[in-house]
This record gives C-alpha cells, structure tokens and sequence, in this order.
C-alpha cells in the first residue's frame, strides 16, 4: 500500500527515525516537533481520549434532536402509551445521556 492509500484511510504520514511512515496517531505522539512511539499503555489512553472524544461529540447531538422533540412535545401533549407522556420519554433519554455523559467526563 502507498502511503497516499494509508493517509486515505486514516493515518498520517510522518518522519519517524528518518524515515517517512504511514503512522496510526494512536501509536505515536508529537512533542516539540519530534514523534515518537508510544507504549502500550499510552497508545491504550490515547485510544481511550479519542473514543470519549467522540462519543462527547454523539451525546450532544443527540440531547440537541430531543430538545427539539422536547419543545414539540411541550406544544402538542399526547401520550408515548398508557402511561407515558412524549415529553416524559424525552425527559428519561435526555437523562440517561447526561449520566454517560457525565461518567465520559469525570
């Protein structure tokens, strides 16, 4: 594989110990201008970092779709089922959320 085929999917391309590599930024790190390769564990935290990251990214996304659908249940209350109003469904997802949310970022 080219190393242009590497940074198609995904890597970056580096000098590492003079040579130029396709590099997964999980592996390696850059301080002061010089890379280097991470540990096992560092990779394993870096990895961790970024899959948070992201997941912080998804959360909010979704809490913004459900205030949305929170405000049209406020407008035009009916009930979920028997029990359960629209606005109650959205109020328990909106909750769960913020307490994953909450356990990503401690």
């Amino acid at each position: 594989m080219t190393l242009l085929e590497e940074q198609c999917n995904g890597k970056r391309i580096i000098l590492f110990q003079n040579n130029v590599i396709a590099a997964d930024e999980t592996k390696y790190s850059e301080e002061n201008g010089v890379w280097k390769k991470l540990t096992d564990e560092e990779s394993s935290v870096k990895q961790l970092k970024i899959q948070n990251a992201i997941r912080i990214q998804e959360i909010q996304d979704e809490l913004d779709a459900i205030d949305k659908k929170r405000i049209r249940a406020l407008a035009e209350p009916s009930l979920k089922d028997e029990n359960t109003t629209w606005l109650e469904y959205y109020n328990t997802q909106v909750t769960q959320l913020r307490t994953e949310l909450n356990t990503i970022t401690e």
